[in-house]
């Protein structure tokens, strides 16, 4: 991920025998510094505007934490107050997932036990609200592998760990008071479970605002590349 200013972040030890790290090189590509993210990375680092980098870092159930790191290498804050369905424990994991940045919040996803989607102000990195289904017992299915994206219409999509896109209200989520909210519509492009795999982007196709990306059929192994319009609610 590259800053304002060129600086560029990146992250290695996506391999179970290798502690995670974070980097910072200048725009030459010298080393400015480097830190223990103290578990497996596999997403890619999100930066705000004032320098803030973001990263969702723990790829084994239950290791799963967002960490802001301020652009001298400090650590703003660290977040661990995942949620859990009644009755569940949290087992956060993050997959590749990237946190998406707001005006006030940033909004990123896990899988593990109960995966949810969740808004979390990026400043204090208190909780702000969470994704659940209408009754509250149950997250996205197969919680979050790509995203989360934002549209400049204010709706926030990712992928789902098992099944399908989804999306919800940016506002709406933003005013939960640290409660849940369900999603606004999810679209399933086949009926057996498939992993989101790799990036998701917001596009313009035929005049309409999209989410588009692919998955990994679990029959084939084959890509398959979808677009989802986020005007629908469903």
């Amino acid at each position: 991920a590259i800053a304002d200013d060129g600086s560029v972040y990146a992250v290695s030890g996506a391999n179970k025998d290798l502690p995670g790290m974070i980097y910072k090189f200048d725009k030459d590509g010298a080393l400015l510094w480097s830190k223990e993210l103290g578990a497996r990375a596999k997403g890619t680092p999100s930066i705000d505007a004032d320098g803030t980098v973001f990263i969702g870092v723990g790829s084994d159930n239950g290791t799963g934490k967002v960490l802001a790191y301020n652009p001298d290498g400090s650590v703003k804050w660290e977040f661990t107050d995942f949620w859990a369905a009644p009755g569940a424990t949290a087992s956060p994991s993050f997959q590749g997932a990237i946190c998406g940045i707001g005006a006030k919040n940033i909004y990123f996803g896990n899988c593990g036990t109960t995966g949810s989607v969740l808004a979390v102000d990026k400043a204090t990195g208190a909780r702000v609200g969470y994704i659940a289904n209408e009754e509250g017992t149950g997250g996205p299915a197969g919680g979050v592998r790509a995203g989360v994206v934002i549209s400049k219409g204010g709706m926030i999509a990712w992928g789902g760990g098992q099944y399908g896109v989804f999306s919800a209200s940016q506002n709406t989520i933003d005013g939960a008071n640290n409660s849940h909210v369900t999603w606004a519509a999810r679209y399933y492009p086949v009926a057996v479970k498939h992993n989101s795999e790799g990036g998701i982007a917001i596009a313009t196709i035929g005049g309409k605002t999209c989410v588009v990306g692919t998955f990994t059929s679990k029959e084939t192994a084959l890509p398959i590349v979808y677009a989802f319009d986020l005007s629908i609610r469903c």
